[in-house]
């Protein structure tokens, strides 16, 4: 798409499809992942592979035209989280599958996990930790809200 639509639209034109693009693709993805149910240990690297990879569909957004280089223009980071908000919080996601349950309880405590609603933060603890009391103990603080 990119070598297709770059010449042919105005630039803000161009980046607005290719950022609304990204975002439901970002948020098409956390959202299925948020779904899923009991995640095996041994599949998280490659969620975590798939993801990062995954994290990168925003890279068109960041292409300048000849003027905009030449004025020293660059699409920094702030102008694509504008653009693409999901994508925050699926790097964010995409962190949260190297933590250990401690880990990522005590980032829901301090406020670091704020992009996931407590449902979502409930059904992540369930797909990535097994069963134990100290996970069955964080499923019921979360349900309690």
């Amino acid at each position: 798409a990119e070598g297709v639509l770059w010449p042919l639209l105005p630039t803000e034109v161009y980046r607005r499809i290719v950022g609304g693009l990204a975002e439901y693709w970002y948020r098409e993805i956390t959202h299925r992942i948020l779904s899923l149910g009991d995640i095996p240990t041994v599949d998280i690297p490659y969620l975590q592979k798939f993801l990062t990879t995954a994290a990168t569909c925003d890279k068109p957004l960041k292409k300048v035209t000849p003027q905009e280089e030449a004025e020293g223009f660059k699409v920094t980071a702030s102008v694509t989280r504008v653009m693409v908000p999901s994508r925050d919080r699926l790097t964010t996601l995409c962190d949260c599958l190297d933590l250990t349950l401690v880990d990522l309880t005590s980032l829901h405590e301090n406020g670091a996990l704020h992009r996931f609603a407590p449902g979502e933060l409930l059904c992540l603890v369930k797909a990535l930790f097994e069963h134990s009391k100290a996970r069955a103990d964080v499923i019921a603080r979360l349900e309690q809200g």
